[in-house]
């Protein structure tokens, strides 16, 4: 079942899955995704600092969490673009594997914090298809 007409002006949706390590938000975003029949995912774990260089997250986890933890530390820029792109209705290219991955009326995203980071630069990203 597909939930548009083809229109590339048509409507798309984003919906955001986060939680802590280990919770199953890939699990539940790669099962959304299977349901909606018509959905592109992005995934945090696809954006580390490994496989995309304008990816930061803190160097020492511990001190970090002693600091406060602040979420806004933890940048992927290029998962702000890649929802962006996928937003105005165009491909992208997943970084560590060179898929192509199509645009679709519905993104499942999954973040790991949430509305704590996502008011900075993601739920920019997020807030009109």
């Amino acid at each position: 079942m597909k939930y548009h007409n083809g229109d590339m002006a048509s409507p798309c949706f984003v919906i955001a899955i986060s939680g802590a390590s280990g919770a199953g938000k890939t699990t539940l975003v790669k099962a959304l995704a299977h349901a909606l029949h018509d959905a592109a995912t992005l995934f945090f774990d696809d954006y580390k600092p490994q496989v995309v260089p304008s990816t930061r997250y803190p160097e020492n986890l511990i001190q970090w969490a002693r600091d406060g933890g602040d979420p806004d530390l933890w940048e992927t820029p290029q998962l702000v673009l890649d929802l962006e792109a996928l937003r105005r209705r165009e491909a992208i290219t997943i970084h560590w594997s060179g898929e192509r991955l199509e645009p679709a009326t519905f993104i499942v995203i999954e973040e790991p914090f949430g509305r704590e980071r996502v008011f900075n630069s993601i739920e920019k990203a997020m807030i009109i298809c």
